[in-house]
């Protein structure tokens, strides 16, 4: 590990270094110091690959938030987005980051707003203030982001009720898996979507019997959580 922590400082073993931190994990934890320092490097490979060794490292890189926050910000793409996937796996830990994910959220790129998407689901009920912006998010023009808005209001859970109309107008969306998120995410939100059941039996029609079956289960958690079960 000393040895490895040494190499960040070496410009031609740096990236293999930083590579080799991340396969170890949890156990790097050591070298996180010198990942956050990495974060800010002048190669933009290196800057991407501490994003991702942190996230390999996981929550015990929690002392990375305010420096992958800082990330999200980066120039280069690619280092947004794995500066948001560290974020993702740090979870709860990571609460702090949530008003920097809200504006990840409006990234230019797809990948980076679909990852800022996920990491607030893995936040959890702390990204409350976020719901607002995944809410809006199911209406993306990438598809791909409007998969991850809507686990992601599910991930919040009931306190995500003020996104409840727009997984409803999910519950039309071309794409049937969205359909199929949109109604899970609703079964999680409980007795607080029993306005949004209607919808749901509507969708017990949809061609596609996974989507029909997401509905059924909403259907029936919704009614488990409206009768105290």
């Amino acid at each position: 590990m000393p040895e490895l922590i040494k190499a960040l400082k070496d410009a031609e073993l740096k990236q293999m270094a930083v590579d080799a931190l991340g396969e170890i994990g949890p156990e790097a934890k050591a070298a996180v110091p010198a990942l956050i320092d990495a974060l800010k490097d002048s190669d933009k490979e290196v800057r991407e690959r501490a994003a991702t060794a942190l996230a390999y490292i996981g929550s015990a890189a929690k002392s990375a938030v305010p420096a992958l926050m800082a990330a999200l910000k980066d120039g280069d793409r690619m280092v947004r987005q794995t500066a948001a996937q560290a974020l993702s796996n740090l979870g709860a830990e990571a609460k702090a980051a949530v008003p920097a994910l809200i504006e990840a959220l409006k990234d230019r790129d797809y990948g980076v707003r679909m990852t800022a998407a996920a990491a607030l689901g893995d936040i959890g009920p702390d990204a409350k203030p976020a719901v607002a912006v995944p809410a809006a998010a199911l209406k993306d023009g990438d598809e791909r982001v409007r998969r991850s808005a809507a686990p992601a209001l599910g991930a919040i859970g009931p306190d995500a009720k003020a996104a409840i109309p727009a997984l409803i107008a999910a519950l039309k969306d071309p794409v049937p898996d969205i359909r199929r998120r949109a109604a899970t995410s609703l079964g999680y939100m409980g007795a607080e979507a029993k306005g949004a059941v209607g919808a749901l039996q509507e969708l017990l029609k949809d061609r596609h019997d996974y989507v029909r079956q997401a509905a059924k289960e909403a259907i029936k958690l919704i009614g488990r959580a409206s009768t105290g079960e």
